[in-house]
């Protein structure tokens, strides 16, 4: 285990940073303190802690006067910096950074050290350190080699280093579960989605993909864990003697470099799904622009100019980016992916035979054919019917005066035959709607074709109106014709 359980999560082991024999070795470094810390309950009668959070860290202080304050600062090359102090005074401040693939903790020593004052402590795989001290470079030593072996560079040995007791006691007591202070994220700030522009431009938008609250959240466990960290580095170097500087330098910045380690890993998913250039877009979202780090929309899709511009858009689907960088409903290009047609337009040949957008009533659209005026288009077949006509299943009936019939009620049948389900045949009249009853006039009968309604069958001589058949001496009169006596006089319609 690291330094705690959200540090020993497999994020840690990013290859972006630390390869799993780096991994070994900051846990060997650590380990051991850090199991002391946390087996080290804090006695709340002479060792209060109280906590305090900010967006990029986290204050300890003890009622003895002992403060530890971490802050991790985000970007692709994060740096974590401790400050330690004791009654307003600094202890030790160590800031930890990866550089050109070394692991670099800069180290400045507060008065309550004697004999050194600045470090600098560089490592590539955590076995093997090399630096300088208040400007002196020694020569590379090895985890585990003795203090009083270790030389600088002109064969000298490493000065006598002692501390203040009563500032290292308030240091190592200060000790605490992350616990204490969990629970306590940043207020989040909510990404951008970007609204999607209706029409045919969509110019993208910039997402706040590190001020998620997904992104704190992964944040703050890094930051959790390096308190962790830090406190069992302070209470196990105690026994290191004129070796505690060196020791607690070399711990903390090990402590720093897991950090850094879960802090690149927060950079790489939860503060970063998506890299766009210098910036970040949200998690579903793609990266439309790099250069003005603009994102699209999840489900929709970059469209970039291919005629020597700059316009670039995000897609709806179905829509198809053409020449110009803008998007175009995808029944509306024209020219291949050169032109997009107006709602009033359709694509078809001019005079000059040159395939162009030609103004065509939205009304008179059907499938890439124009309608002639006064038809209009039968959406579940394609075809073109006059606007009067009757449509049955996608056919177009002959006239306004059919009726749909069959099964299905797919097939067009005049009025005049229409029974029910069926179309009568020739000769026949319906006979029982109801019933899809057709039969033929009886001997001494005709058929009468009203000016409306169904056939009937009628006395030789007698017309019909959409009731029945007339009485003998009637005639059909009106708009619409209906069944009237004539007149006595001239014998016509009155």
């Amino acid at each position: 285990m690291l330094a705690s359980p959200r540090l020993a999560s497999p994020r840690l082991a990013s290859p972006r940073l630390a390869s799993p024999r780096l991994a070994r070795v900051l846990t060997g470094l650590t380990g051991a303190a850090v199991l002391a810390a946390i087996s080290c309950s804090s006695d709340s009668s002479s060792n209060e802690v109280s906590c305090g959070t900010s967006q990029n860290g986290r204050t300890y202080t003890s009622a003895t006067g002992a403060r530890l304050e971490v802050s991790v600062t985000p970007g692709v090359s994060p740096s974590v910096t401790e400050e330690w102090s004791y009654r307003g005074q600094l202890f030790l401040r160590t800031t930890t950074q990866t550089s050109n693939g070394s692991h670099v903790t800069d180290v400045v020593y507060g008065a309550a050290f004697h004999g050194v004052h600045h470090a600098v402590i560089t490592t590539a795989d955590g076995e093997t350190f090399s630096g300088s001290i208040d400007g002196r470079t020694f020569l590379p030593f090895r985890k585990g080699d003795a203090y009083t072996s270790m030389r600088f560079t002109d064969g000298q040995p490493f000065p006598e280093i002692s501390v203040d007791p009563a500032a290292q006691h308030a240091i190592e007591t200060l000790r605490s579960s992350s616990a204490s202070c969990a629970g306590q994220p940043p207020t989040p700030v909510s990404g951008s989605a970007g609204e999607l522009v209706m029409g045919y431009q969509n110019p993208g938008h910039t997402s706040d993909a590190a001020g998620t609250s997904l992104c704190f959240a992964c944040q703050d466990a890094c930051i959790d864990g390096f308190g962790i960290c830090a406190f069992g580095v302070a209470t196990g170097c105690t026994a290191a003697g004129p070796f505690y500087g060196i020791c607690v330098a070399i711990g903390l910045g090990v402590c720093g470099l897991i950090a850094i380690a879960c802090e690149v890993t927060c950079n790489f998913t939860a503060c970063c799904p998506v890299a766009c250039g210098s910036g970040c877009c949200l998690n579903g979202e793609s990266c439309l622009d790099p250069s003005a780090h603009l994102c699209c929309d999840q489900g929709t899709t970059g469209c970039h100019a291919g005629n020597g511009t700059n316009e670039e858009n995000c897609c709806k689907p179905g829509d198809v980016c053409i020449l110009d960088g803008s998007c175009c409903q995808g029944d509306h290009t024209c020219r291949g992916n050169e032109l997009c047609c107006a709602p009033d337009e359709l694509c078809g040949t001019d005079s000059t035979g040159t395939q162009t957008c030609l103004l065509c009533p939205a009304q008179q659209q059907c499938f890439g054919t124009c309608c002639p005026s006064g038809e209009s288009c039968i959406q579940s077949s394609g075809n073109c019917c006059p606007i009067t006509s009757a449509r049955c299943g996608g056919h177009c009936c002959p006239g306004p005066s059919y009726s749909c019939t069959g099964a299905s009620g797919s097939d067009c049948c005049s009025d005049s035959v229409a029974c029910g389900t069926l179309c009568c045949g020739t000769g026949q009249v319906c006979l029982d709607a109801t019933t899809n009853t057709c039969g033929v006039c009886p001997a001494n009968e005709a058929i009468c074709h009203p000016p409306s309604g169904l056939d009937v069958c009628c006395a030789p001589g007698r017309v019909c109106d959409s009731q029945g058949c007339c009485a003998g001496n009637q005639l059909l009169c009106g708009n619409p014709p209906v069944c009237t006596d004539a007149d006595l006089f001239t014998g016509g319609c009155p």
